[in-house]
């Protein structure tokens, strides 16, 4: 997570991130950090070389509708680029 956050930070967003306990590991248990920068919220999921199932994107993305929030899950891979996958249903 701490590389998203310099991802995030190098792009001018302020990071909140939960601090992960035995009993709470996630914002609404679906989000790890929340970029935001003037006028722009960002929820975020952070996974580690591999894509989420088809069963999570769709539990985002209806989060995202549901709250007509911005979602965004990014992709730490060893050793190459990050991967950006925009669960927005917005326009």
């Amino acid at each position: 997570m701490r590389k998203a956050r310099k991802i995030a930070e190098s792009l001018g967003y302020q990071v909140f991130q939960i601090h992960h306990t035995r009993w709470q590991k996630d914002v609404f248990g679906l989000w790890d950090q929340i970029w935001v920068k003037e006028g722009e919220v960002i929820w975020i999921q952070v996974k580690t070389n591999k894509k989420p199932s088809k069963k999570d994107l769709e539990k985002y993305e209806s989060w995202c509708k549901k709250y007509k929030q911005k979602g965004m899950i990014v992709i730490i891979r060893d050793r190459k680029d990050p991967v950006f996958l925009n669960v927005s249903q917005l326009s």
